[in-house]
């Protein structure tokens, strides 16, 4: 907890990831209790609440032009093939990581949540495809 304070009789909390869980590694997840875990994810997606919001702000938002996009696809996969997807996704952001500031370049935010359903609806063939804003 980063801070509280009371407000009209109620107690208001504000929560801040701690800088080592921008990008947390198994290990320190897997040391978290399930309320300390829940926290942290709200944390997480109220950031990205918060930059989307500051993208809003900034003026007049064209997503589209802007290439913003969310979207969420459930499908099928195996350990294995989870982990070549991640693998996959990890080479083909590997080259834009190393980019520096230069004209034309605009800083970008890729988030990511990837997560089992275990009750997931056997009729969804998972097959969607994201889509831009327009």
């Amino acid at each position: 907890m980063a801070d509280e304070r009371q407000i009209r009789g109620a107690s208001e909390k504000t929560y801040a990831l701690a800088a080592e869980f921008a990008n947390p590694s198994a290990e320190e997840l897997n040391a978290l209790s399930n309320e300390e875990l829940l926290t942290a994810f709200t944390v997480f997606t109220s950031g990205l609440i918060r930059d989307f919001g500051d993208y809003l702000q900034a003026g007049e938002p064209e997503l589209h032009a802007d290439r913003v996009s969310f979207a969420q696809a459930s499908f099928w996969a195996d350990d294995d093939e989870v982990d070549a997807f991640g693998r996959a996704l990890m080479a083909a952001l590997e080259d834009l990581l190393g980019n520096e500031s230069a004209p034309g370049r605009r800083r970008r935010t890729l988030t990511t949540v990837l997560m089992p359903r275990e009750k997931a609806e056997r009729s969804n063939s998972g097959q969607h495809e994201p889509k831009a804003a327009e």
